[in-house]
């Protein structure tokens, strides 16, 4: 019986040591805790994921001096371009959505997608290839 409770009791030590020993790599390949930037529909975006995996404290940032945009409608239309108070950089193209909510909204989603199916893991790759490639990231928030 005493030999019973002895082999129990080192299984159980050794799954421990096992599983201490892959927390660093699963921590690596968790979204939520690595992914905090990224470029969606042309700019570079960063945010920080909440306890419930929704990204929040979204920022977009301009191409030229990385300073904070912050989207402005500029006609009846509804066309929503950025303006950086900063540089004097203005966007060429609309960015999707009606307001700076809904385009949040929508840049959170796309967010949220990405770090559930795994696109995730291209981000490096994305902000290479970017514009942004030679500019250094920022701190994370």
């Amino acid at each position: 019986m005493a030999l019973f409770f002895l082999v129990g009791a080192y299984l159980r030590l050794w799954l421990r040591c096992r599983m201490q020993r892959a927390a660093p790599n699963d921590a690596a390949r968790d979204p939520y805790s690595t992914y905090a930037e990224d470029v969606i529909y042309g700019y570079r975006w960063q945010w920080a994921f909440s306890p419930y995996r929704e990204a929040k404290a979204i920022t977009m940032l301009c191409p030229v001096c990385m300073n904070e945009l912050e989207p402005g409608v500029v006609d009846s239309f509804h066309e929503v371009r950025v303006e950086c108070d900063v540089c004097g950089y203005m966007s060429e193209e609309d960015v999707p959505g009606k307001s700076n909510e809904l385009l949040t909204f929508v840049i959170g989603r796309e967010i949220e997608r990405r770090a559930r199916a795994g696109d995730w893991a291209t981000a490096s790759d994305r902000l290479a290839a970017s514009k942004y490639g030679s500019i250094p990231p920022r701190r994370r928030i």
